[in-house]
């Protein structure tokens, strides 16, 4: 028998994990071009991030490791504030909606998970 998955959670062969998209010596600019062919082919996009939050701009400065994205937010991290922003510059860089990037973990950590969405399912 399949196992079953919330209605809720993508085909688990629709999310891109983004360790299996960047390898780690890849520029910042390399890696959102990946993120953005993985999001126009359709698929779901995965991926862990670090904030540095109330850092005086918005910027991706590259990745940690083999799976983690370096994010400045120029926000403070208080009440929501860095996440909004977060979302809204994420949603900004990769052409989608902000109702398509969702925190999935780390609400109130620097360390999150956030998925990203297509704009639109492949035809």
């Amino acid at each position: 028998m399949p196992e079953r998955r919330r209605e809720s959670e993508p085909a688990p062969n629709l999310i891109e994990p983004f360790n299996a998209i960047s390898p780690q010596m890849e520029t910042s600019d390399t890696i959102i071009d990946r993120i953005k062919a993985s999001l126009e082919k359709g698929k779901t996009v995965r991926l862990k991030v670090k904030i540095n939050a109330g850092s005086g701009k918005n910027i991706i400065t590259g990745n940690l490791g083999e799976d983690t994205l370096k994010i400045r937010i120029s926000a403070a991290p208080e009440k929501g504030k860095a996440n909004r922003e977060l979302v809204e510059f994420l949603a900004k860089t990769f052409n989608i909606p902000r109702g398509n990037v969702t925190i999935v973990s780390g609400y109130t950590s620097p360390l999150k998970t956030i998925e990203l969405a297509p704009a639109k399912a492949p035809d």
